[in-house]
């Protein structure tokens, strides 16, 4: 079993590599994707009236990342008895907006999506706001306090949820700190300004104060792969006794295998360890190899699962608070290769992460009275690979 996943693990996180571009970092871009299904056979033009339906961005493409963005969507659907309709992704500004539109002359009830940035929102709450139909937004939050005091004025806004960064950064620094002594570390990153950045430097920087970590060196300027090589470089000739390298995030393809051959070059790789975000293809490679200690990621099925759960609680007349939902979830922090062949184990082929059974008794406030935001966010505190395999493996 082991070696048939390490065959197929290429593939799949080459896919995640892909749509991490385009959704978990927020670069924007474009996602080619052709023929979104509709839920049913030919694509319609509009959503009959008599049903409730989804709306939603998305892909038919056969990568394992796609598929397993989709079928998280629709075991909601198929829980929740209401329909979707889709429209290709575009994660161009007007793109996007454009979509909005498309989902909204459908006459869908209700979508989730991710924003290419806070400057689309806006427009589409007034769209919504228009057409009468329920939003939420999905990977991110919102900081500009313009754009969020217009949000929570829309009765059709729903809320958001996102990723834990800066708790994946704490955890990350507290790990090499208690489990591997890390005194000495140096960081590879996004400029500061860049939300993700920033939000994960301040997990970073709180952990590495509280545990006693010493920040030695950064390199916050990588604009190809070879940089960080250089940086690498640069970090273990300055700081000869230098523990760990921190890579939280870039825009730039082929960071990580880049930062391993800085290491091997100088015969440090194994003895410098390795931690920060991305699944890329070699990771359970290095983690065999004993060059990394915890990479976070394992978000894409969860994100999409949730968040149209969420969305049919609001188009079936259940709301789920008074307020404006702001949801957070936690990375899963892999630390060994088994933990990535264990999410694609049980997340993979046709694993969801939440089931028709436990959407029913955790997330629909429609089936169960006793559903509110705060439950839905316990759940969510929950989650983690072990949560996951213990659900999956009864």
């Amino acid at each position: 079993m082991i070696k048939r996943l390490k065959k197929g693990l290429v593939a799949v996180l080459s896919a995640v590599m892909l749509v991490g571009a385009l959704w978990g970092c927020g670069t924007g871009g474009r996602e080619e994707a052709k023929g979104a299904d509709t839920g049913g056979g030919a694509a319609e033009t509009t959503a009959p009236a008599e049903k409730l339906f989804i709306g939603y961005m998305g892909s038919q493409a056969q990568d394992e990342t796609s598929k397993e963005f989709n079928r998280n969507r629709e075991v909601v659907v198929k829980a929740a008895g209401i329909n979707q309709f889709g429209v290709d992704a575009d994660y161009s500004t007007d793109g996007m907006i454009l979509n909005v539109e498309k989902l909204i002359a459908a006459k869908v009830n209700g979508f989730a999506f991710i924003p290419v940035d806070e400057a689309v929102l806006p427009v589409v709450s007034q769209k919504a706001k228009e057409s009468k139909t329920y939003f939420y937004l999905s990977m991110r939050n919102v900081d500009d306090p313009e754009i969020r005091k217009l949000l929570e004025d829309n009765p059709y806004y729903i809320g958001c949820q996102y990723e834990d960064e800066a708790k994946a950064g704490y955890n990350l620094i507290k790990g090499l700190s208690q489990e591997k002594g890390a005194k000495k570390i140096a960081l590879i990153a996004r400029p500061l300004g860049d939300k993700v950045a920033t939000t994960r430097d301040e997990g970073i920087q709180k952990a590495a104060k509280e545990f006693g970590v010493e920040i030695v060196a950064e390199s916050r300027t990588i604009s190809q792969a070879s940089d960080a090589t250089k940086a690498v470089e640069s970090f273990v000739s300055a700081y000869p006794d230098l523990d760990a390298i921190v890579h939280a995030g870039s825009v730039v393809a082929g960071t990580v295998p880049a930062i391993i051959k800085g290491l091997e070059d100088q015969g440090k790789a194994g003895k410098v360890l390795v931690a920060g975000w991305d699944w890329v293809p070699e990771l359970s490679e290095y983690f065999d190899k004993g060059y990394i200690y915890a990479f976070a990621g394992g978000h894409f099925g969860i994100e999409n699962n949730v968040a149209n759960a969420i969305v049919a609680n609001y188009i079936k007349g259940t709301p789920l608070s008074d307020k404006k939902l702001e949801l957070k979830i936690p990375l899963i922090l892999a630390t060994k290769s088994e933990d990535i062949e264990n999410y694609i184990k049980y997340a993979y082929g046709d694993g969801v992460i939440y089931n028709e059974q436990e959407l029913k008794k955790g997330f629909f406030k429609f089936e169960n009275s006793d559903v509110t935001a705060e439950s839905i966010q316990e759940i969510l505190d929950k989650w983690s690979l072990e949560d996951l395999v213990n659900r999956r493996s009864k």
